[in-house]
């Protein structure tokens, strides 16, 4: 007759340090609550390791991604991520929400309204490279109305969408140039006048950030031309008119035709050959 073979003994010191273990990690975590540690979860996938009171954290590690965590201290109203960037304000559910003041690791600084963890509201950015922006943010971008300074003192107030120059505006230069008019997509497109630094001034149509379209160009000198323009050149029917050369004089009309900002002149008009001006 067969034995049957007799399973191995377990050794008594493997399950004294398996009792030893568990009641080492029961211990601690019996501790780590009694000290109000918790592992807190939100929504969109956010984790929180650290000290709760009163069900809401106050300082420990923030978990946003697998890329990105933070360090929360509530005492301070502070979030310092792994990134570089601080926050300092007002926080609701582990996120800036409310005022508050983000400086970026690259030197940029937001201070203004933030809405989950997003400059959103109205705010002032101020940039490592000295432009500043005041005015409306949606969503992180510049959206709505505000006001955007270039540190070489360039200023433009008006409208901006998705960061970019949209809408009616008024877009000044440091030598004294001006626009006012709409914009599309940081270009100057519709109806608009741009008064230059050498004192022209035109009003009329703008088509991607040029004159075409009609409208009127004066020149400082009083020549002027009011008509159809390609490309930022007179192209098509047009009125260009001479000031008087003396007092009491009438001024002298060309209507007719023009191309590449010349014009085109019939067998009449060669008989009494006209000079005009150029545009900017």
């Amino acid at each position: 007759m067969e034995r049957k073979k007799s399973l191995p003994k377990s050794h008594p010191i493997v399950a004294i340090i398996a009792v030893a273990v568990f009641l080492l990690v029961i211990t601690l975590a019996f501790v780590w609550y009694r000290m109000n540690y918790r592992l807190v979860e939100y929504e969109g996938g956010v984790k929180f390791v650290g000290k709760v009171v009163n069900e809401i954290p106050t300082s420990g590690t923030i978990y946003y991604s697998a890329d990105l965590e933070a360090q929360l201290d509530m005492d301070t109203k502070t979030i310092t991520y792994n990134n570089g960037d601080v926050y300092v304000g007002d926080i609701v559910y582990l996120q800036p929400e409310g005022q508050g003041k983000m400086t970026y690791s690259g030197g940029d600084v937001y201070e203004g309204s933030f809405k989950k963890g997003l400059p959103d509201g109205t705010g002032k950015f101020t940039y490592v490279n000295g432009d500043v922006y005041e005015g409306s943010m949606t969503e992180g971008v510049r959206s709505g109305q505000g006001v955007y300074t270039w540190k070489s003192g360039e200023r433009y107030e008006g409208g901006f969408k998705d960061n970019r120059k949209n809408g009616n505006a008024v877009h000044t230069w440091p030598d004294g140039s001006r626009f006012e008019g709409t914009y599309a997509d940081d270009l100057k497109q519709g109806v608009g006048t741009y008064y230059y630094a050498n004192g022209d001034v035109y009003t009329g149509d703008f088509l991607a950030d040029v004159r075409t379209g009609t409208g009127t160009y004066t020149w400082a000198n009083g020549e002027s031309y009011t008509g159809d323009f390609v490309d930022n050149r007179m192209n098509g029917k047009g009125v260009y008119t001479w000031p008087p050369v003396s007092e009491g004089a009438e001024p002298r009309v060309y209507d007719g035709y023009f191309e590449n900002g010349q014009i085109v002149l019939s067998q009449k008009d060669l008989e009494q050959p006209q000079t005009v001006a150029e545009g900017n």
